[in-house]
């Protein structure tokens, strides 16, 4: 069973190595130029006290894991929706990408505000705080959206019939939340233990 999924894998990522590929420079695009653009999430005194305060409350009383867990769940959820209705729709093949490096922008806004107010800190900060969970939801997001983007297009083409366009997204919508389950379980869990030990 293990030798098979493995192989299936293998062969899903060969196959989809340059969609991959373009989904994964989309992204990159959105953070370098939010960097470029030196675009901040908002006041960088309002983000230092945030980051201050999140800091010293990590250190000193923890954090209520559970409801960090929920958090980061809903958004994940709420994204794969997202992604999944679009892959239902004509629009779905330019609106994902869109989403795609509106989501690589965002996450460069957060760099750019990191290092602006912390400096060579930040980089500590964002191994501890963001980084960990950011490696499998990334991965996952980019994973997803390509799926959507072809299902959209097959959508837009009639190439599918509305059974088929339904089915495959959901499935592979499922298999995304959980993985994202995982993210949100290091985003809840690990982090703030990362958080206490380096900063």
């Amino acid at each position: 069973m293990t030798e098979k999924l493995k192989r299936i894998l293998i062969e899903t990522v060969k196959t989809n190595a340059k969609g991959y590929i373009l989904i994964c420079v989309i992204f990159m695009a959105g953070v370098v130029l939010s960097c470029f653009l030196n675009i901040s999430v908002g006041s960088e005194a309002e983000i230092k006290l945030y980051i201050n305060d999140f800091v010293s409350n990590v250190k000193k009383y923890s954090t209520d894991s559970f409801e960090t867990f929920s958090i980061a769940m809903s958004g994940n959820v709420k994204l794969s929706v997202m992604l999944f209705l679009l892959s239902l729709s004509v629009i779905g093949s330019l609106g994902i990408p869109a989403l795609v490096f509106i989501k690589g922008f965002s996450y460069g806004a957060v760099l750019v505000s990191l290092h602006n107010m912390m400096g060579a800190k930040s980089i500590l900060f964002f191994a501890c705080s963001i980084l960990p969970h950011i490696l499998i939801s990334a991965p996952c997001f980019c994973a997803y959206s390509l799926h959507c983007i072809k299902n959209a297009y097959s959508v837009s083409k009639g190439v599918k019939e509305l059974k088929n366009a339904i089915v495959s997204p959901l499935v592979y919508g499922i298999l995304s939340v959980l993985f994202l389950n995982i993210s949100a379980l290091i985003q809840a869990y690990l982090e703030p233990i990362l958080i206490r030990i380096a900063m």
